[in-house]
């Protein structure tokens, strides 16, 4: 008898939650399908009916956690412009040290699209959308495009950092490095002498 959507969305929850529970314990590798649909209630072949394969379950898992955190971030509006970046940026990093097993899937899934990486990309545009509408940023900027781009380069730090090119010590500074680099070309006045200021101090510790 199939089950009402409702009662479907709570199971997939359920199944995902279990299956980081199992990751951050044993590493992605140990993970055992078959004593996850055991922990979860349901049959191997209702795991692969709704995931395929290991491998999307696995995403799936890491995408909606990141998601998840990314959301609550953007809800926080305590902060505006400049300092709305800088949050998201920041706890962006804590997120990702913190769910590092994960955070190293998404990174090496670089061309696959996810819900997690949308809305971490819109988070930096709405900062951006906020700056330019203090005059803080160039006439000619294109909030979107520079959005995109801010993106791309913490994502490409965070893909290094996942492949031990970086000390997870140090992964917020380049992070922060390339961010400032990005905006202290497109940004104005007082601003732009405050991201200089910012780069500065990042720029001694990466050093």
């Amino acid at each position: 008898m199939p089950i009402s959507p409702e009662l479907q969305l709570e199971r997939r929850k359920k199944i995902l939650a279990k299956t980081r529970e199992m990751i951050t314990a044993g590493g992605i590798e140990r993970l055992n399908v078959r004593e996850l649909a055991k922990h979860c209630g349901v049959s191997v072949p209702t795991l692969y009916n709704q995931f395929n394969n290991k491998d999307n379950l696995v995403f799936a898992a890491a995408d909606e956690i990141f998601r998840w955190h990314f959301e609550r971030i953007g809800s926080d509006n305590s902060k505006k412009g400049l300092d709305r970046i800088i949050n998201v940026n920041s706890d962006s990093v804590k997120i990702s040290l913190k769910n590092a097993e994960l955070t190293k899937l998404i990174a090496a899934a670089v061309p696959k699209q996810n819900n997690s990486l949308v809305v971490a990309q819109s988070l930096y545009q709405e900062g951006l959308a906020e700056m330019q509408e203090a005059g803080e940023l160039a006439d000619w900027v294109d909030v979107k495009f520079i959005a995109q781009r801010l993106y791309r380069r913490v994502r490409s730090v965070t893909i290094d950092w996942s492949r031990g090119h970086i000390p997870s010590d140090k992964l917020l500074d380049f992070r922060s490095c390339e961010i400032y680099l990005i905006l202290l070309g497109i940004s104005t006045d007082k601003t732009r002498d405050r991201i200089e200021g910012l780069l500065k101090k990042v720029l001694k510790k990466i050093q």
